[in-house]
């Protein structure tokens, strides 16, 4: 439920944006849009699993 919450979160909020400011979408490089649905999948994964390597690797990857 939290992790549909949060999609949903992600959707709305860019939604929003796009009628506010849509000149602000033409900023952000193909970079963002590739990194922000892989991001929320591994979140995803992290969430229902209990793998503290898997975890560890996350917060790693996340901080580089």
């Amino acid at each position: 439920m939290d992790l549909l919450l949060s999609a949903l979160t992600v959707v709305s909020d860019l939604i929003d944006t796009l009628i506010r400011v849509p000149a602000h979408y033409v900023l952000f490089s193909i970079e963002y849009w590739l990194h922000a649905p892989v991001c929320r999948i591994l979140c995803g994964i992290a969430i229902v699993s209990a793998d503290y390597q898997l975890h560890a690797g996350f917060v790693i990857s996340g901080l580089l």
